[in-house]
């Protein structure tokens, strides 16, 4: 059971990223941070200033709710390691969208949870 709402929670973060790509087949709306590019995250997180709390925040809320609604467990991360994520997908995509590195983050931590529920066998 718990299997079946991982894949579905993976096939939903799945179609946000590709809806999000540049041949969106659906629009959605994304508030705040998430809006800036990676290029701003990348200048802000050597900064220490709002900017870099406010752009970190958004990350981290984000991926809280992509956890939520997918039903996986996100404390086998924590937030440096998202950080960590966020800053080597935007150091090597710097035109890309925070919400596009956060999609890439959300698919990652959805992959993992999948992979371990499957190695569990729960």
């Amino acid at each position: 059971m718990r299997s079946s709402l991982l894949v579905a929670a993976l096939l939903v973060v799945t179609r946000v990223h590709s809806a999000s790509a540049e041949d969106q087949q659906r629009e959605y709306t994304v508030y705040g941070y998430g809006l800036e590019s990676c290029s701003f995250w990348v200048e802000h997180r050597k900064q220490k200033n709002l900017f870099r709390a406010a752009a970190q925040e958004w990350v981290s809320g984000f991926v809280s709710g992509i956890g939520a609604v997918g039903y996986f467990d996100l404390a086998k991360t924590n937030n440096d390691a998202m950080y960590a994520f966020i800053d080597k997908y935007c150091e090597e995509n710097p035109s890309a969208t925070l919400v596009h590195a956060a999609n890439e983050l959300g698919l990652s931590l959805a992959s993992d949870a999948l992979k371990e529920e499957t190695a569990v066998g729960r």
